[in-house]
């Protein structure tokens, strides 16, 4: 009996491995700088027609963007205005655009040089239009014709509204997160099917909510925000992707979160004033780790500098995937699952693998009564949660301790909501 639990459970990660692996969301971005927004707050978007005979679409199209458009306006002073447009194809790429901000997902000849790997090509694009002072003049958005959207999670479908945030997140000038729960993550899975589906956005995560009350502002009425952290991160070599956030001190919770730029640059904005600690975390190769964390006070309309001297160790292994016995790939993992057995996707040794914790709190995992057998590079490992205390709404970071004491963090990917 046993021996058939283990089974079940590895056929059930093959089939979440199959249709989970996320597929990348991408922006054509210029060299402006980052901090590149609309000069006027008020957008107006134009939705081509042809969305609403698309055979890759299932779902109320015109109900999804406007809930994708509220959660950006929400917490921000921006607007949108929505209208109907006859155009199907975006702007060519080098030219100035048309200045009409186009969704569209028609497999015009410009539309389909974004997908040359048609289902393997993101699953969609933004491309975004500056003016020689690096303002957002248009946004272009391409839902991938060549995969399907649906909005109640019909099985091997990408969620339509979700998708539409992240891309309107694009238009606005942000990059893409390092937080898993982070609607700008780069990446995005597919849906297992209508009974794990658990609805699509209508609020954005604290990251984005700081992110985009960075660029625009926060409404008139919040008081408390915001401060931002800036610095420099040097981790021995410009092309080390480093990751850098803030949690919540004595919460653990992520409230904003960033990567440097090729220079080590980083800035986090719209972050509230408050007590937070500062995280800085590179990777490089499969199993080189380098962190460091300090303690911070965040005022409002005040910037905080602070730089890290990151030194990369190896550590082993390298957590590629999270998730349930019914549910695996790049994405958070909700904590009201986490009363079941948590399983790590792990590439190299996890037999090194000493501790597993949610950052900031209480919580910690031991190695559960199966390891299941691998597939592929990638060992699945169980773990259960040794005392699941009742945390605040939000996101927070679990970190993977190796037996020489190296940390992996995998930021955003527990997520409370």
């Amino acid at each position: 009996m046993q021996q058939y639990r283990v089974e079940a459970r590895f056929l059930a990660f093959l089939a979440a491995l199959l249709f989970s692996f996320p597929a990348v969301l991408a922006s054509e971005q210029s060299d402006f700088p980052r901090d590149s927004k609309w000069r006027n707050a008020r957008i107006t978007i134009a939705l081509s027609r042809s969305l609403r005979t698309a055979g890759n679409i299932q779902g109320d199209i015109d109900e999804a963007v406007k809930r994708s458009l509220s959660a950006w306006s929400s917490p921000t002073t921006i607007s949108f205005t929505v209208i109907e447009s006859d155009l199907d194809s975006i702007s060519a790429k080098g030219s100035r655009g048309d200045g009409i901000s186009l969704l569209t997902t028609a497999t015009t000849p410009e539309n389909m040089k974004l997908f040359p790997r048609q289902t393997a090509s993101p699953a969609a694009v933004t491309r975004v239009f500056r003016d020689s002072f690096g303002s957002i003049t248009e946004a272009d958005i391409v839902l991938n014709p060549f995969v399907r959207f649906s909005a109640d999670g019909s099985f091997a479908t990408f969620d339509l509204q979700d998708t539409i945030t992240h891309e309107v997140g694009h238009l606005l000038g942000l990059d893409h997160s390092p937080a898993w729960s982070s609607v700008m993550f780069e990446r995005a899975s597919k849906s297992s099917g209508p009974a794990l589906y658990k609805g699509s956005r209508d609020e954005l995560g604290q990251v984005d909510s700081s992110s985009i009350k960075g660029l625009y502002g926060p409404p008139l009425d919040e008081v408390r925000c915001c401060g931002a952290v800036t610095g420099r991160v040097s981790a021995g070599s410009s092309e080390t992707p480093v990751r850098v956030w803030v949690e919540e001190a004595g919460t653990g919770r992520v409230i904003g979160a960033a990567f440097s730029d090729k220079g080590g640059r980083y800035r986090l904005e719209g972050i509230p004033e408050g007590d937070f600690v500062l995280f800085a975390s590179a990777e490089r190769g499969s199993d080189d780790f380098a962190s460091e964390s300090l303690k911070l006070v965040v005022a409002v309309a005040e910037t905080t500098k602070k730089n890290f001297d990151l030194r990369p160790v190896r550590s082993g292994f390298r957590v590629r995937l999270l998730g349930t016995s019914v549910h695996l790939g790049a994405f958070p993992v909700d904590i009201r699952s986490l009363s079941q057995e948590l399983f790590l996707g792990v590439e190299g040794s996890p037999e090194l693998i000493t501790r597993v914790a949610i950052s900031g709190s209480e919580v910690e995992f031991e190695p559960g009564s199966v390891n299941t057998p691998s597939f592929s590079s990638v060992k699945l490992v169980g773990y259960v949660p040794r005392a699941l205390a009742d945390l605040p709404k939000g996101d927070y970071t679990l970190v993977i301790t190796s037996s020489s004491g190296v940390k992996q963090y995998l930021v955003g990917s527990v997520v409370n909501r």
